[in-house]
This record gives C-alpha cells, sequence and structure tokens, in this order.
C-alpha cells in the first residue's frame, strides 16, 4: 500500500472516532428535558474541532517540533486535554450524562484503540516509529482494545453491573495507555530522552499524527475516567 494513503487515512480515522462520540452522546441526550445536557454533543464537536484546528496551526509552524526548550512546547499537546477531560469528569454535566448513557457504551468504544495499534505498526514499517512503541515492541495497549466487546459483555451487563471487575479492567487499560505514553515521551528528541536510536517519536509533532497524543489518547483516558466514575457513583 502506498505511503501517502497513511496520513489521509490517519486523518480519516480521526473523524470516524470524534463523529462515533458526537453521535453516540447525541442518541442518549436526545430525549432529555435538559437542554445543557441535549446541547453537551454539540459543545464536544465544538472542542474537538477547534482543538484540531489549534494542533494543525501549531504543528503548521513548527512549534511543537522544538524539543529543545525545558518544558518541551509539545507537552502542551498533552496538558491541555488532561485538564479539560479532568475538569469535565468532575463536573454536574458529566453526572447528568453518565445518568443516561450505557455502560457498555463507555467500554466497548475503546476497541478503537486495536485500529491505532495497526496505524502505529504501519508507522514503524514506514520508519516513522520506532519498534518499541508497536506490539512488536513494548505497547501492549492492543489488549486493552482486543478485551474490550468481553469485558463490556462480562463486567457491564445491564441490571448486572461487576464493580470490582469493572474497575479493575479499567485500571489496567489505564495501566496499559500510560505504558505507552511513557515509551513516547522517552522516546521523544528532547534533553531527558531515554530511549534513543532512530527513528525517535517526533513524528507525532506534526500533523496529522499529532492527533494520536492530541485527540486519540485523550479519548482513551476519558472513557476510562468515565466508567469508573460511573461504576463508583453506583
Amino acid at each position: 500500500m502506498s505511503p501517502e494513503i497513511l496520513p489521509k487515512l490517519f486523518m480519516l480515522f480521526v473523524i470516524l472516532c470524534i463523529f462515533l462520540v458526537y453521535s453516540g452522546m447525541r442518541k442518549v441526550v436526545s430525549g432529555s428535558e435538559d437542554i445543557k445536557l441535549r446541547n453537551t454533543p454539540n459543545y464536544f464537536l465544538i472542542i474537538a474541532m477547534a482543538w484540531t484546528s489549534i494542533l494543525y496551526i501549531l504543528t503548521f509552524f513548527g512549534v511543537l517540533s522544538d524539543f529543545s526548550t525545558m518544558p518541551p512546547k509539545f507537552m502542551f499537546v498533552g496538558v491541555v486535554p488532561m485538564i479539560t477531560i479532568l475538569y469535565f469528569v468532575f463536573s454536574k454535566r458529566a453526572v447528568k450524562l453518565l445518568q443516561v448513557i450505557p455502560h457498555s457504551w463507555l467500554v466497548n468504544i475503546q476497541s478503537f484503540r486495536i485500529i491505532v495499534e495497526l496505524l502505529l505498526w504501519w508507522m514503524y514499517i514506514e520508519f516513522l516509529l520506532p519498534e518499541r512503541m508497536t506490539f512488536e515492541g513494548f505497547n501492549f495497549d492492543i489488549i486493552a482494545g482486543l478485551t474490550a466487546p468481553f469485558a463490556a459483555y462480562l463486567f457491564f451487563k445491564k441490571g448486572a453491573i461487576n464493580k470490582t471487575a469493572g474497575i479493575i479492567w479499567n485500571l489496567a487499560g489505564l495501566a496499559l495507555l500510560i505504558n505507552i505514553v511513557s515509551i513516547a515521551i522517552l522516546s521523544l528528541p528532547t534533553p531527558f530522552q531515554v530511549f534513543t536510536g532512530e527513528p525517535s517519536s517526533a513524528v507525532v509533532s506534526i500533523f496529522p499524527y499529532v492527533l494520536l497524543p492530541g485527540v486519540l489518547v485523550p479519548l482513551a483516558y476519558s472513557m476510562h475516567f468515565l466508567s469508573i466514575r460511573k461504576l463508583l457513583n453506583k
């Protein structure tokens, strides 16, 4: 397959993931009498589009590719989504959303991580990423994607929620995510780089691959956060 197709497919996949989240939320809140809750999907879509545009502008001007500063400017990509998502998770709006959204949906959507890992493997084949960031190396995040449908069926069946098993699965999924994110950070050409050798993980500072840490990773941990909060609320 032509390597020129990779960035286009990557961007298309990110758009698909954003649309799935938007359509999923819109479906469950459409019948609500709470206007703020009904508008939540629209707010999500606007924020996602604005954030994607900001990342495009920053990569266009090469801001995120400057790894010489301390802290690296690239940290902006991870910090902003984390603060935004934590604010939402502990908001009243999130409480209302979690009351109507099926728990299995928060888990099943994690299957998107299978495609992410296949894209990372393709990027490795094209010498854009080091092997250690793929399932052939030290990235085991595909396990979360593969087990998501089974976890949704076994632990989050309607009327028979296994709270303990659900929390353990979510924590395991977060651990897998932290593992690969740590490897990616330590592979960047920064003053604190640990994993040397070419290629580095600097490709995630250019568009559209910046959407991996900027959109796809936040999508994964936000679903875990929301799932855990819904379980704790029960």
